[in-house]
């Protein structure tokens, strides 16, 4: 687990943060670094008188890395041929010491100083809630920087570091404050341990060995930005979901309005059908009643009716299917189905006669009938026939 995790909290971004200790001050050093892929790029190189004055300009957000010089840190070169230095290195207390060790091919140059001035500043940054990923005592990490600059010696914080054959073979005092040029950036030599402890932190260099702080857990630093992480993530991803959900109730919502809108005139459209189909069976009766649907049309019957009358014969008026009652706003108008009424008048009874018996033999009459046959004083006989289809 802690494997995988590793791979995904990478600590791209650190504050570095050097402690310069003097007689009766300190001086604060920050080199901000971001690695990106195989480059580490420097962000900002400060310097402070105080440790407010830092506290203000770094977040609780980024890791750091510690270094810590001055007075309290001890710098010896150790000569794994000489016994002197190796009875030395025997009689040190491993337990009650912090130490940084740069290890030649046969010399060991080591920085180190008692345990409390290391727990110290370790509680001080706990205190402000910073994360201290690791911790470097003395300024012999700079030798890791060797690999960059072309010079046989340059400075690391205050000490002068001097090569032969790649070897690191002797170091002094210096209170000179040059800048040092590795690849397109200048850093000054107060920061150049700040910058190879950096190197280190990402590359763990095996030259450089280290006391391993009890109280510096890089793996609980891990899980924890793991967890943060996660609850980032989770809480993006409740949002999304939320915002997801809610654009799908939206589009949903309105595309079941559509629907019920549609259901609605659907229904609209059905009941308005239904009401059509009625009035057209209604209609269908009515024209059915009135037989203006038979086969026989309206122009035939009376066509046939107009050929049998002779000309001494007046028509007042014909009837087709005749109304029974008067007409009255949206009542139903009543009409006498399959009936001719005919009215007229008349001098010649025998030319009459004749024409009722031409009528008779129309093969589409059902019924033939005189209803009234009346003469006025001027001799003349009005009639009224109903003729039934």
């Amino acid at each position: 687990m802690l494997q995988y995790l590793s791979k995904i909290i990478t600590f791209n971004k650190l504050n570095i943060i050097g402690i310069l200790r003097q007689d009766k001050k300190e001086s604060w050093l920050l080199l901000s670094l971001h690695k990106k892929r195989s480059k580490i790029n420097i962000l900002s190189m400060r310097k402070f008188d105080s440790l407010d004055k830092l506290l203000n300009t770094i977040d609780t957000k980024t890791p750091i890395l510690l270094t810590i010089d001055g007075k309290g840190v001890l710098h010896k070169k150790i000569d794994t041929n000489n016994y002197e230095d190796l009875n030395w290195l025997k009689t040190v207390d491993q337990n009650s010491i912090y130490h940084t060790t740069y290890n030649n091919h046969e010399n060991q140059f080591i920085g180190f100083c008692r345990n409390n001035l290391v727990d110290e500043y370790l509680e001080l940054f706990k205190e402000k809630n910073y994360e201290v990923l690791d911790l470097y005592i003395g300024n012999f990490l700079g030798a890791l920087l060797k690999d960059f600059i072309s010079s046989k010696e340059f400075s690391s914080g205050d000490l002068k570091l001097e090569w032969e054959e790649q070897q690191l073979i002797h170091f002094e005092r210096t209170e000179k404050n040059s800048l040092i040029k590795i690849g397109t950036d200048e850093i000054q030599q107060t920061h150049i341990p700040l910058y190879a402890a950096g190197l280190h932190f990402y590359l763990q260099h095996e030259t450089i060995q280290k006391t391993q702080h009890k109280k510096i857990n890089i793996e609980e630093i891990i899980y924890k930005q793991a967890f943060n992480k996660l609850g980032i993530i989770m809480l993006v991803s409740v949002f999304l979901l939320l915002l997801i959900s809610y654009s799908l109730i939206q589009y949903y919502g309105a595309k079941n309005t559509d629907l019920n809108l549609q259901n609605l005139y659907s229904n609209q459209s059905y009941k308005k059908l239904q009401e059509l189909d009625k009035k057209r069976k209604q209609q269908l009766i009515i024209l059915n009643e009135s037989g203006l649907t038979s086969n026989t049309y309206i122009s035939h019957l009376t066509h046939d009716i107009f050929c049998t009358v002779p000309n001494n014969i007046k028509l007042n008026e014909l009837s087709y299917f005749p109304i029974d009652k008067e007409i009255k706003p949206e009542k139903k108008i009543l009409l006498t189905p399959k009936t001719i009424f005919i009215k007229g008048e008349t001098q010649d009874e025998f030319h009459f006669n004749n024409w009722l018996n031409e009528i008779r033999k129309l093969n589409w009459i059902k019924k033939f009938e005189i209803i009234s046959l009346k003469k006025d004083k001027k001799n003349i006989s009005h009639f009224e026939i109903k003729i039934v289809l």
